[in-house]
């Protein structure tokens, strides 16, 4: 996330940059180091074989501008999902909206 954060911009601390973080990661599972400033792309890739089991991908797809892609097999088992953008968020479950009439169900749902 630091990595990210200072190529989108933020001021580095403490002599970091994407290019020392990345590798301070990969070197701890004797993967090859990071040669020259990673792309945001690099930084997706890093994230999806780093947190395979962790459930982070989706978030990650959405926050970088990705989740309408046409990723794995999308557009063979669901192609509208190629352009529903209210699919970003989830739907409010019908037992919140019972309890709380104030709100109202997500567009899209």
């Amino acid at each position: 996330m630091k990595a990210e954060a200072i190529l989108r911009g933020a001021t580095p601390t403490n002599g970091d940059t994407p290019t020392s973080l990345m590798n301070e990661i990969r070197s701890y599972v004797n993967a090859p180091s990071v040669n020259g400033t990673p792309t945001l792309e690099d930084l997706l890739d890093e994230r999806a074989r780093e947190f395979a089991d962790e459930s982070w991908r989706r978030n990650d797809l959405i926050r970088f501008g990705k989740f309408e892609d046409n990723w794995g097999f999308k557009k063979e088992l669901y192609p509208a999902g190629l352009t529903e953008k209210f699919r970003r968020i989830f739907p409010v479950p019908q037992d919140v909206l019972n309890v709380n009439t104030n709100w109202k169900q997500n567009d899209g749902y």
